[in-house]
């Protein structure tokens, strides 16, 4: 979008545009020729203000440098038209079929929700086994109920697929759990390894 100036970009998304683009570029040109009127002027120069490394500053880059394809698909996600939604947007929704994806390394919700630590992969840490100790909130509790509601928008067919490194570990909580049956259980092998457990109903 940047690279072909789809629209003009706002004063405070130019520190995100790639040091390529043609936008930056005629900035640095522009500032190039300040420093020389400024050299005439026997005066400073101001400095390149650094970009900030934030959060919302590298989703703003990643935004500009997107295909408008993917602008494309966006809207129609945030119009209620895409086939995807999150936890949070299918609250109160329901479908025939569902599939759940459950990936921690691939979550907006890191240090708040685990699927990991709920299926016993991985302990609570010390400050959370603490909260858990004294009967308070934890990464457990915050993240059963993501599942619970993602889970119970199915009206027919619910596939909650579980990226993990302990595939095995998971398999035997939800048996033991009695969650699901042994043959709704399908493993997958992904890069040479078990990596995904996938459970249908």
């Amino acid at each position: 979008m940047a690279e072909h100036r789809l629209f003009p970009i706002p004063d405070q998304l130019r520190p995100c545009l790639p040091d390529d683009n043609p936008v930056t570029q005629d900035i640095a040109d522009i500032l190039a020729e300040l420093g020389v009127a400024f050299d005439e002027q026997g005066l400073t120069a101001p400095e390149a203000t650094p970009t900030a490394e934030t959060a919302v500053t590298e989703a703003w880059t990643q935004a500009l440098e997107a295909p408008f394809s993917q602008v494309e698909h966006y809207l129609a996600y945030v119009e209620d038209r895409s086939h995807y939604g999150t936890h949070q947007g299918v609250k109160g929704l329901e479908f025939p079929r569902i599939m759940v994806i459950a990936d921690d390394n691939h979550t907006r919700f890191k240090g708040l929700a685990s699927y990991e630590t709920l299926f016993e992969v991985k302990p609570l840490g010390p400050d959370a086994q603490k909260k858990a100790d004294k009967g308070e909130e934890t990464t457990i509790e915050r993240t059963r109920r993501l599942l619970y509601v993602t889970c119970t928008r199915a009206e027919e067919s619910l596939a909650l697929v579980l990226y993990s490194e302990a595939p095995d570990a998971i398999r035997r909580f939800l048996i033991f759990k009695n969650w699901v049956a042994e043959d709704e259980i399908v493993m997958a092998e992904t890069h040479g390894s078990y990596q995904k457990a996938a459970m249908k109903r």
